[in-house]
């Protein structure tokens, strides 16, 4: 159920979601950036499929926006949150992103452990906070998490 205070808008491209959580930034108290957008999409996209060839296939991929690193470069008095689904080497790319794409928080967690994150229910999170603190959020459920995350971050931010 969705409260009644929260829009939903649907996309279908990185580039819709770009233009449309930049085109509302500037109202916002709190950002919360929580989708995962393609990194990459294909140079050309065909309208038709795409019959079998001899051959080998080479697809050409471009670079999307960065909207995070957008938002962090024109925040004013934002409250800056993002994630950062990691395999490897997680607190410290959790602490590369905090710095890189100047956000508040990195909520970090490791997508490699199958027994969290995209194929489960449960997950397994850290807070990395600007001012250098880290908030440890045990394993449990995606749903009992987010209210914790909620929690933390009502107790912090002003």
């Amino acid at each position: 159920m969705i409260q009644k205070d929260i829009e939903v808008i649907h996309v279908q491209s990185a580039e819709e979601m770009f233009e449309q959580v930049t085109s509302r930034f500037d109202e916002q108290d709190i950002v919360v950036k929580a989708a995962a957008v393609s990194d990459y999409t294909p140079v050309d996209v065909l309208e038709h499929k795409m019959k079998k060839q001899d051959g080998d296939l080479s697809v050409s991929f471009k670079r999307t926006k960065d909207i995070l690193k957008y938002l962090g470069e024109h925040k004013t008095s934002q409250y800056l949150i993002g994630f950062a689904a990691e395999t490897e080497d997680i607190e410290n790319y959790a602490q590369q992103k905090l710095r890189k794409k100047n956000a508040d928080v990195i909520i970090s967690n490791n997508v490699g452990d199958m027994s969290i994150g995209f194929s489960s229910d449960d997950n397994e999170l850290t807070m990395h906070f600007k001012n250098n603190e880290k908030v440890n959020i045990k394993k449990g459920k995606k749903v009992v998490l987010a209210a914790q995350i909620l929690d933390e971050l009502e107790t912090r931010w002003q």
